[in-house]
């Protein structure tokens, strides 16, 4: 007969296991007990991640676009959407590897956006940041699951936190007006940290602002680059949120196509 104690911060378990054809069925079962009580802190990315960036980025702009009577310069919405994006994208590599600074992103979106159809207005581009920024939290569409999965992650005292290189005068009020916002114990912005995933040192001030240990942390993200291999190169353990199915590079510690499948992780 063997005896196993398996002891966690919060839980003391005794398996029981008998010499017979049916042990190697009973040690899987503790092996997967220890892999779901291994972690206590769960780390989020937020957008694309738990929130849906892309559809309430598309409202947002929809709703700019009428009210600012953008179709005189654009002609149409998806012209004035796919512009920004692009423009967007681009400044967003430049700020990520600090080339360039937060209001410079900011102006420049919207200025060179308007600048490639003609529109030489830095007054309008000022405008149309304040707005941007002022609207994409009003729109709180989730990815699907997210609102549940964080439900049932909180009801088994979970701690539960945010990492994200969005800047930090939105990224609390989306997961406020999302109705989310209660299940995270921290929202940890790359402005508060002074460095943006994927570089290990976002990962260690999010741990040390949790009180946690990388042992007992986990990071859940969509964007393998950021989330998954920086955290990978943090030594942290990772759940690789990957709704289209990619092929990673390396193999994260899970991987996921839909939220919910975490339950089955955590």
């Amino acid at each position: 007969m063997l005896f196993v104690l398996y002891l966690t911060a919060t839980k003391i378990a005794i398996f029981v296991f008998l010499p017979t054809a049916t042990c190697a069925f009973h040690l899987m079962g503790l092996l997967h007990f220890i892999r779901r009580n291994t972690y206590h802190h769960v780390f989020f990315d937020l957008d694309r991640t738990l929130w849906d960036f892309e559809r309430n980025r598309d409202l947002t702009l929809g709703q700019m676009y009428v009210e600012h009577r953008l179709e005189r310069v654009f002609g149409s919405l998806q012209t004035f959407s796919e512009c920004y994006c692009r423009h967007n994208d681009r400044l967003w590599g430049y700020y990520g590897r600090h080339e360039i600074d937060k209001p410079t992103l900011r102006f420049k979106r919207f200025y060179d956006t308007l600048r490639e159809f003609g529109l030489d207005d830095p007054t309008l581009a000022h405008t149309l940041d304040a707005d941007y920024i002022g609207l994409m939290p009003s729109h709180n569409a989730l990815v699907d699951g997210a609102a549940e999965l964080l439900c049932y992650l909180s009801e088994r005292n979970y701690q539960l936190h945010i990492i994200t290189n969005g800047f930090s005068e939105v990224q609390s009020p989306k997961l406020e007006r999302a109705g989310v916002l209660q299940h995270f114990q921290w929202v940890i912005t790359s402005e508060q940290s002074g460095v943006h995933k994927p570089d290990p040192r976002a990962f260690g001030y999010a741990l040390a602002k949790a009180n946690a240990r990388k042992r007992e942390s986990i990071m859940v993200g969509d964007n393998y680059e950021a989330d998954i291999m920086g955290a990978m190169r943090f030594g942290m353990a990772q759940i690789y949120f990957n709704p289209n199915g990619t092929v990673p590079a390396h193999k994260p510690t899970h991987e996921v196509q839909h939220l919910l499948q975490i339950r089955n992780i955590l």
